[in-house]
């Protein structure tokens, strides 16, 4: 389910089996096989996954070539959606490690933002890469 603010309030006590960290591929894949072995989850997405850009994939495992990443995206959100997977668009603050599960402060919206903590007992990293920009200088290394 696609969670707005509102609906917020009528999962403050719930605790998650997974939160996933990130929209993209990974944390789609990951949401989905979760759902499917019938775990609870939550995706929170702050909705920059970097294949959304991409013109078209190539050597994705199900998909033809040429297939614009949006789309991968679209298809993968609608699939993880129709397993009763829950969908926060947010931005992580914070995460605790409190033991047993994980509290973990999101920002949900760009104005008149709410900060709820969200429970789970696992969770995944799905945020992302970066790249690296090259440095031209011999004497500089990065680690």
């Amino acid at each position: 389910m696609q969670l707005s603010k509102l609906e917020l309030q009528n999962r403050s006590d719930r605790v998650y089996d997974t939160l996933i960290i990130g929209g993209g591929a990974g944390g789609l894949s990951a949401g989905i096989y979760l759902q499917r072995f019938r775990l609870s989850g939550l995706i929170v997405d702050k909705g920059k996954a970097r294949s959304f850009w991409m013109q078209e994939l190539q050597n994705y495992l199900g998909l033809p070539p040429g297939t614009p990443g949006r789309e991968l995206l679209h298809q993968g959100k609608k699939h993880y959606l129709s397993l009763n997977g829950d969908w926060l668009n947010g931005f992580v603050e914070e995460v605790v490690d409190e033991g047993e599960t994980f509290a973990i402060r999101v920002k949900v919206g760009r104005q008149n933002s709410i900060y709820p903590v969200l429970r789970a007992k696992y969770l995944i990293a799905a945020s992302g890469i970066r790249d690296i920009q090259k440095i031209n200088n011999p004497n500089l290394c990065l680690m």
